[in-house]
Formats: structure tokens, C-alpha cells, sequence
């Protein structure tokens, strides 16, 4: 008897049809997302399945962390970006999901501290930044271009490229900036990783090279913002024959 009871459950359990999931439902409105501990950790805006307008993340003490606004999934609006004591830390305007405009960063005391200029995303010419006191950085590293000539023993035209003070990190590029902004177009230069690059010419026997050359350098400061610089020097060299 008992070997029977147990084939019976087993056939049903078998024999029982398997439930589908549901469907979610497209998301619309205020979605409310808590953690474990059952606080609040964000508040998110959404509009047929996609973040549209103003949504919000917040610290574990409560306080407001981020609010940025949305459109079809994209930041597109100002964003902003809290300290834990509720402090504003930064703001950023978003173009379809490109930085653009004029972001801003503060000190915990509320006092300005960089003023960084975008479009399109890319970063451009113009960084500002200000110490504890509210006064300006009274000056930024600059672009060295120093050359030598190595066309009779090697081949080459070096210029070897370098910045005036010590920063965190460094990309050097060759080409123009446009509007003072970087974009794609620029050429990546060899960089030795110690914030030092190069660019070399290659010139055959009977060679002549003349033109103005600039570089760019995407600065990282030690403070963490970035800067953007450009120095051109003219270039005329001649391989001659051996």
C-alpha cells in the first residue's frame, strides 16, 4: 500500500503542467528600488520601458547622492552629484548623452572648485580650478617640444615631448583641435608611460621636411580634472646624402 501512495505522487508531480513566468509590464512612472536593509536607494523615472526625466539615487545615510534627468534613455539634462553631508559635489549637462557645456565641481565646504568645458562629449581648452581659499590655480603645466636630429645616424627626426610640472597622467596627440575641443580626428603619439611622448619623422637620403606641427596634450592634474593644451613648433629637416 504504501508503494502505491508514493507512485501516485510521483505520477502527478509529473504529470503537473509548468507555470509561466509573467510578463513584466512596461515600466512607466516612479520605480521605487530599496536594499536589503530596506532604505531607499533609488527613485528612477521612466516612460515605455525607458528612463525618461528626473530620477535619483541616494547615499546609505538617506541623503541624496545623484539626480539626473532622462529623455529616451539617455542623460539628457543637468546632473548632479551630492557629497554624503548633502553638499552639491558636481554638475554636468547632458546633450542626448554627451557632455556638453560647462561641468562643474565644488568643495565639501560648498566653494567652487574646477570649472571644466565639454562639447560633444569631448573635452576642451579653458580648465579653471581653485584652491581651498576661492582664488584661481595661478598657473597650468605647459607643452615642451624639444628636437634632435638623428637623420644622418639613423634616419630620423625625434621630438620628444614633455610637460613644464608633474601631473597625474598624460595623452599626447598630433593634429588641431577644433572649436579648442578634442575629437576624433587626432593622432595618438608613442608615450612611454611616464608622462613623456615622441613623435619621429622619417625621411630617405635627399628627404626635405618643412612644416608647422601641433600638439595636443589631454592632462590629467593631480586634483583630477582634466586639461587641455596644444603647442605648435615649426619643423625643417633635411636628410642628406651620406
Amino acid at each position: 500500500m504504501r508503494y502505491v501512495c508514493w507512485l501516485v505522487i510521483v505520477l502527478i508531480a509529473c504529470s503537473s503542467p509548468k507555470k509561466k513566468e509573467p510578463e513584466s509590464a512596461i515600466k512607466n512612472g516612479i520605480i521605487s528600488v530599496y536594499r536589503d536593509d530596506g532604505s531607499l536607494h533609488k527613485e528612477l523615472s521612466y516612460k515605455d520601458g525607458k528612463l525618461h526625466g528626473l530620477s535619483k539615487i541616494y547615499h546609505p545615510n538617506g541623503k541624496l547622492y545623484l539626480e539626473t534627468e532622462w529623455a529616451n534613455d539617455k542623460r539628457h539634462g543637468l546632473t548632479k552629484q551630492y557629497f554624503q553631508n548633502g553638499i552639491l559635489y558636481s554638475e554636468t549637462y547632458y546633450d542626448s548623452g554627451q557632455i556638453t557645456g560647462t561641468l562643474k565641481k565644488y568643495h565639501k565646504d560648498g566653494k567652487l572648485k574646477a570649472e571644466m568645458r565639454y562639447k560633444n562629449g569631448e573635452e576642451c581648452t579653458g580648465l579653471k580650478e581653485y584652491i581651498l581659499s576661492g582664488e584661481p590655480r595661478p598657473h597650468y603645466p605647459e607643452i615642451v617640444i624639444t628636437p634632435e636630429n638623428k637623420t644622418l645616424s639613423e634616419g630620423y627626426y625625434y621630438l620628444h615631448v614633455s610637460l613644464s610640472e608633474r601631473v597625474h597622467k598624460v595623452t599626447y596627440y598630433k593634429g588641431r583641435l577644433k572649436d579648442g575641443c578634442l575629437h576624433k580626428g587626432l593622432e595618438t603619439i608613442y608615450a612611454d608611460g611616464k608622462n613623456k611622448g615622441m613623435y619621429a619623422y622619417a625621411l630617405s637620403p635627399g628627404q626635405f621636411v618643412m612644416e608647422t606641427i601641433n600638439i595636443v596634450a589631454k592632462v590629467e592634474t593631480i586634483a583630477g580634472n582634466v586639461l587641455v593644451i596644444q603647442k605648435s613648433m615649426n619643423v625643417a629637416v633635411e636628410r642628406k646624402f651620406e
